[in-house]
């Protein structure tokens, strides 16, 4: 039987072990997601929507009326801008346009725009930045990687110069989830760009006589923490662009308003989870309707910075574990239970007084700390240590700790998206026989020698190696990065592995006299890509038609040779040489697809 002092002893180890535990996984942000989740069931409650932000919704009434959006013309666009525009008085204070116009189209069309953003000084088109890992020298001589912009993609220099820009990246957290914005971004050059949502929100405060400079509270990744001011579909009056533009709803209701114009239906690919709401996707526009919003309120959350959420944590957990070191084990649990009712309570009155704190550790330390007192009870009644494993197993079941402490890893969702891709897959010719005729040793040398002519080629031209397939190499472009002229880059990469493998042939056939040669086949076109699987085993991957052409080809690709499909020479047009060797079967293909052999690429690298 323990002594009253050794049981003390053991119960405060336990719970300082506990405290420590819990205060190094909160540091760490092991437990994230559960967090994250947590403070978005307790948090996000939505607000009161401001009536002076308006959207223009490209929705699937303006689809169905103006055709795919893959084939609108910028003038949609401008029209509506001209009839925002078209009186002093009605006008609205600022237009945000959420779309692209990186570079010209149509001549017309870009006139069209650039007359109608010059008419006032109140449109905000959108920019976008890409990050990449860069190499970075710290003046002293040493090397470093660090996560940096690497392109900002500008408007064309036209609608530059009559507009004003944002850029439109948006930064979920680990789990998919929008909860954190940024306001401004330093690029390489120096310079210092507004988000879309602030730049929205200076032009609008200009005219309504409010700051145009906001000192938002950001944590240590720069980031400002969305306070949501609504539900998907909380900003939407139902105003459809086509109506807008055909005169069906009146200009003057916009009159000093912000005016937001952007994607709003399915298929458009710009909806994202959001913290308010995880069970349905809010689109882009919405939510910088939100962001605006919380500027113009300054209803802005700040994030306790870590070490002043582990005093508060740790005050709370203090009186816990007092008043859980009681005789009867039911004191010690409505202890706990108090404890973390009172913390979540706290913190959620310093959510409205502007502070974000976290909401699990405490409540997840009153729940272990009475539980360890549990099991000091049962070591004072000298059971075995096994008995006493059991009973506390009995009690918090191992799975579920193990789940509490884990950091996230099996969150990873199954998932694709529909992406136009440039495929190539390429193997060895003859290599059964090659196998059959030399050692393994060798073999595997030359096949050591194959891979890696192959993946240096396909590095080389920014391709993603997807998989080894046997002796065949499959890769794709644009993805799972976006990428330019990536069709053009697949046949480069062909181009390469079949010239690299002629050079080859001679210390080959000197060494082990024998050569190998490459078929190679590229097509492209759209694809599935994403996670592909299952839970406990997933590939990120490309499959579909697109996949399965570019694998045809090169099964019937000749040694030496270089298969491309028609979508390939249309996009590619007089880059290439190509020799049409006319409709052919091939296998699993319902129809016969027109075949060409790659001949030379006039615009070599």
């Amino acid at each position: 039987m323990l002594s009253l002092s050794r049981e003390k002893i053991v119960k405060l180890s336990i719970t300082a072990m506990i405290i420590i535990t819990a205060s190094v996984l909160c540091a760490a942000d092991a437990s994230e997601l559960w967090e994250n989740n947590i403070s978005d069931l307790l948090c996000q409650r939505g607000g009161s929507v401001s009536g002076n932000i308006i959207l223009l919704e490209i929705d699937s009434h303006s689809l169905e009326e103006l055709g795919p959006y893959q084939t609108w013309t910028r003038d949609y666009v401008a029209e509506a801008i001209e009839r925002l525009n078209t009186s002093e008085d009605s006008r609205p204070a600022a237009i945000g346009v959420d779309v692209l116009y990186i570079g010209e189209s149509y001549a017309e069309s870009d006139r069209h725009l650039v007359e109608a953003c010059s008419m006032a000084d109140n449109v905000i088109v959108g920019t976008l930045i890409n990050y990449d890992t860069l190499m970075r020298e710290d003046g002293e001589g040493n090397y470093y990687m660090e996560n940096a912009v690497s392109l900002y993609e500008e408007p064309f220099e036209r609608l530059k110069q009559c507009t004003e820009q944002g850029f439109v990246n948006g930064y979920p957290d680990k789990d998919g989830v929008m909860r954190h914005a940024r306001q401004w971004e330093r690029l390489e050059d120096g310079r210092v760009v507004p988000s879309f949502a602030y730049a929205v929100y200076q032009k609008y405060a200009q005219s309504a006589g409010l700051p145009t400079d906001l000192d938002i509270p950001v944590n240590e990744n720069g980031q400002w923490y969305i306070y949501y001011q609504a539900k998907p579909g909380g900003y939407s009056n139902g105003y459809s662009l086509s109506d807008f533009i055909q005169g069906e709803i009146p200009a003057d209701r916009m009159a000093g308003a912000v005016v937001l114009i952007g994607p709003y239906a399915e298929g458009l690919q710009d909806s994202y989870i959001t913290s308010i709401k995880h069970d349905a996707p809010m689109y882009g526009v919405e939510i910088y309707a939100n962001m605006i919003d919380t500027m113009i309120k300054g209803e802005f959350k700040k994030e306790l910075p870590m070490w002043q959420i582990l005093l508060l944590q740790g005050m709370f957990i203090v009186v816990v574990c007092f008043m859980t070191f009681r005789p009867k084990l039911r004191y010690g649990a409505a202890a706990a239970l108090t404890g973390s009712i009172g913390y979540i309570i706290l913190g959620l009155v310093l959510y409205q007084l502007g502070y974000k704190a976290d909401f699990i550790y405490v409540p997840f330390v009153s729940i272990i700390v009475p539980v360890c007192n549990v099991i000091v009870h049962y070591l004072k009644a000298v059971r075995q240590k096994r008995e006493v494993e059991r009973t506390f197993r009995r009690y918090v079941a191992p799975e579920v700790v193990d789940k509490i402490i884990k950091t996230g890893i099996d969150q990873i969702e199954l998932g694709g998206a529909v992406t136009d891709i440039a495929c190539l897959f390429v193997d060895i010719r003859g290599f059964t026989t090659l196998s059959e005729q030399l050692e393994a040793r060798e073999v595997v040398e030359i096949l050591n020698q194959y891979l890696e002519l192959t993946s240096s080629c396909i590095f080389r031209h920014g391709g993603t190696l997807d998989k080894f397939i046997g002796d065949a190499t499959m890769a794709v472009y644009n993805s799972p990065i976006p990428q330019e002229d990536y069709v053009y880059k697949a046949v480069l990469t062909a181009w390469d592995m079949v010239r690299e493998a002629e050079r080859l042939v001679p210390s080959l056939g000197a060494k082990y006299g024998k050569s190998v040669s490459f078929g190679v086949g590229v097509h492209c076109g759209e694809a599935v890509v994403g996670n592909i699987g299952t839970m406990k085993r997933m590939d990120f991957t490309a499959i579909g038609d697109t996949v399965n052409t570019a694998a045809r080809l090169e099964a019937n690709a000749p040694a030496g040779t270089v298969l491309i499909s028609r979508n390939v020479v249309d996009r590619l047009g007089d880059r290439i040489d190509v020799e049409s060797l006319g409709n052919l079967p091939l296998k699993g293909k319902s129809q016969e697809l027109e075949i060409f052999k790659l001949i030379n690429i006039k615009d070599d690298h």
